[in-house]
């Protein structure tokens, strides 16, 4: 299902636009945590609880966005035990998870595409940081 509640396939533009926007939306979580690191540690304060806690629920909040769309859109049930595993061990979860839910042919190119992307949650983490030392 896509935001406007229509049921998409994975080459649906709905499906493509939904997916690019929580990704985007996890990549800007990512940012702001690096952020508010970079400026509590400039600072030399302790970071604060209601952020650590907040950051934690949006990352996996929007983690599981994604993968509900994505398993919906491939038309694979999800299992009670499979989402909590995405909740709670959110990396490794979502590693496995692309790698049995691709098809034959498609899961070298869908890890690669994984990797990027945890690439790019780093990179938009040390963006934040250093843009922390401009603002602190």
């Amino acid at each position: 299902m896509s935001f406007d509640g229509s049921v998409s396939s994975v080459e649906s533009p709905g499906h493509r636009k939904s997916s690019r926007l929580i990704l985007a939306a996890i990549l800007a979580t990512m940012f702001v945590s690096g952020l508010v690191s970079g400026v509590v540690e400039e600072r030399n304060i302790p970071e604060p609880m209601w952020w650590t806690i907040l950051s934690a629920f949006l990352s996996s909040f929007l983690t599981f966005c994604w993968f509900r769309l994505d398993r919906d859109a491939r038309g694979i049930r999800r299992s009670v035990w499979v989402n909590i595993a995405i909740l709670l061990l959110e990396p490794a979860a979502i590693m496995v998870y692309v790698l049995v839910s691709r098809p034959r042919g498609q899961k070298l190119r869908a890890f690669g595409r994984l990797a990027g992307f945890f690439l790019l949650l780093l990179l938009a983490a040390m963006l934040g940081m250093m843009a922390a030392f401009g603002v602190a």
